[in-house]
């Protein structure tokens, strides 16, 4: 069984907002506009731009 195999990446933000999970403040933009979309191993982590596109509502 995979409960969460549906799931959107807008299901498990609001999942989160709702329960209230506390997340890490990496994962959030430090003031220089670079966040960790993921957080791991040094070969896979690394800083992503956390600027939104306003012309096509994407980051």
């Amino acid at each position: 069984m995979h409960p969460l195999l549906d799931w959107t990446e807008l299901n498990i933000w609001e999942y989160l907002e709702l329960e209230r999970v506390p997340l890490p403040t990496l994962y959030f933009a430090q003031g220089d506009g670079m966040r960790y979309r993921s957080l791991g191993c040094v070969p896979c982590t690394g800083t992503v731009s956390s600027c939104l596109d306003d012309s096509t509502n994407a980051f």
